[in-house]
């Protein structure tokens, strides 16, 4: 680091005595012992300020004095280039949408509702997310999977690019029907690393209105007991349809996904949420299924009955069947029993965070931040997914179901309250096909060097990455700059 060294002695000044002035001159002003005094420590505080920005953007943090922002969508909806905000006139959700990502017609559909605005009016652009760069932290420590890093351009040094590191060197990586495997095994996020990361699906907080085009996704199936409460629903038993043959039914409360494609009808069955961007209204491509949700609400529990959770994927159904007031539950994959809690404190008595997720293969039930469930297949490398059968809960035993044939998620009740509120439900990014040079899809693994970095972004239909074959797809270590803070 260089120093900057100041001087410690003070300037003299020479004066001669010519007696009275004339008439009609002034006598110079000569500035005192103080004046100079005060002036030299200014001089010197703006010098070791200017030294210390050097320093600060140097070694730690660059974009205090030049601005920064993002200026494309790769990274949506985790950091934003130049977009426009829009309202749905249906359910009043607010969603962003990319400043070059309008339809030339101007309609919208809501991400959350799907309603399909006619005419958003005339929008602002808004400028991109101003960041900092933290260079500290990679001085210090290596780039960890799934952060998100700052490095230069590999095509174009002068510029800088932001993106999500996934593969580190030394590794293969590949992706297989949206997922990242790192030498033939699937890469698995921590619920924090989810978090971060999670595109918001639905949220009940918003409600369709009278232009609805579709079903409400919350869904009570049959004549059960639960009931809508505005932004969630509550269960309630009804002792008249407690017969002896019913006595164990589960009541369901289902999330009916419904497509955003005007061509696919309303009343269609069962799919997965798809990789759909609301962020990306203009652009046209074959939606792919996403298996990887999270859903998050409050919940409030009442009675010795029973609170069931259900997720259902591409190839496996997990079941939660809990007892909160013994606290007590278990959870089952393709109905084995993988989990369980015993004797433990009772949960969900008052309003409480609930988490229920499957995320890469792994399913994790957490109460106000404590993991009660969870379970973590055994995979090998080269593990193919497949549809198949299961057993589901249906009444006093488990009934043989095609998992196809489910909603991805469900919330049960028997015999017991329940008081849910603020249901939301989130996906994960959905990692589109590696392309070659002539924009065919790519099968085969990236070997990565000793110093290279493979990174993806988060929008993944329009972003430009190391999925892309040739010089420049994969980030050399010494061309990291550090990790992105946003400013205000």
């Amino acid at each position: 680091m260089a120093h900057i060294r100041f001087s410690a002695g003070s300037p003299s000044v020479r004066t001669t005595t010519a007696g009275v002035p004339p008439p009609g001159r002034s006598t110079p002003t000569r500035a005192g012992p103080r004046t100079v005094a005060v002036a030299r420590r200014c001089t010197e505080i703006g010098l070791f300020a200017f030294a210390m920005l050097l320093v600060l953007r140097t070694w730690l943090l660059e974009g205090l004095v030049t601005p920064i922002r993002v200026a494309g969508p790769s990274m949506a909806e985790t950091l934003k280039g130049p977009h426009c905000r829009i309202r749905c006139s249906d359910c009043g959700f607010d969603f962003a949408v990319g400043a070059n990502q309008l339809r030339e017609d101007r309609s919208a559909r809501c991400p959350n509702c799907r309603f399909l605005i006619p005419d958003v009016g005339p929008l602002e652009v808004r400028p991109g997310d101003r960041l900092l760069i933290d260079k500290l932290t990679l001085a210090l420590r290596p780039p960890r999977r799934w952060e998100v890093v700052v490095f230069r351009c590999p095509r174009r040094a002068s510029q800088y690019c932001i993106k999500r590191i996934v593969g580190l060197p030394g590794e293969t990586v590949q992706i297989v029907k949206g997922e990242v495997l790192v030498n033939g095994r699937r890469v698995r996020k921590s619920l924090s690393q989810f978090r971060k990361m999670a595109i918001l699906v639905h949220d009940t907080r918003f409600r369709h209105g009278a232009q609805r085009q579709r079903p409400w996704p919350w869904q009570a199936t049959g004549e059960t007991g639960w009931r809508s409460t505005g932004a969630g629903f509550r269960y309630v038993p009804d002792a008249s349809r407690q017969t002896p043959e019913k006595t164990r039914q589960v009541e369901w409360l289902e999330f009916q996904y419904r497509s955003g494609s005007p061509a696919k009808p309303p009343d269609a069955g069962p799919i997965l949420v798809s990789d759909d961007y609301g962020y990306n209204q203009s652009l046209s491509r074959p939606l792919q299924e996403v298996n990887d949700l999270l859903l998050v609400c409050r919940v409030k529990v009442s009675g010795a009955g029973e609170l069931y959770l259900r997720a259902a994927t591409a190839d496996r159904l997990f079941e939660a069947r809990l007892q909160p007031a013994a606290g007590s539950g278990q959870l089952y994959a393709d109905g084995n029993l993988v989990d369980q809690l015993v004797d433990r404190e009772p949960f969900l008595g008052g309003p409480q965070l609930l988490e229920w997720t499957t995320i890469d293969g792994t399913c994790r039930l957490v109460v106000d931040g404590r993991l009660l469930l969870g379970y973590t297949p055994a995979e090998r490398a080269g593990d193919a997914r497949r549809r198949g059968t299961t057993a589901v809960a249906t009444g006093k035993t488990a009934e043989p179901v095609a998992v196809s044939s489910l909603w991805p998620l469900g919330i049960g009740a028997v015999n017991v309250e329940v008081e849910t509120a603020n249901l939301q439900v989130y996906r994960d990014v959905y990692y589109t096909k590696l392309r070659t040079a002539a924009g065919r899809d790519r099968v085969k693994a990236v070997q990565l060097g000793d110093d290279e970095y493979f990174v993806l972004g988060d929008n993944s239909p329009v972003s430009l990455d190391s999925r892309q074959v040739g010089k420049g797809s994969l980030v050399p270590a010494d061309w990291l700059l550090g990790r992105p803070l946003i400013r205000p």
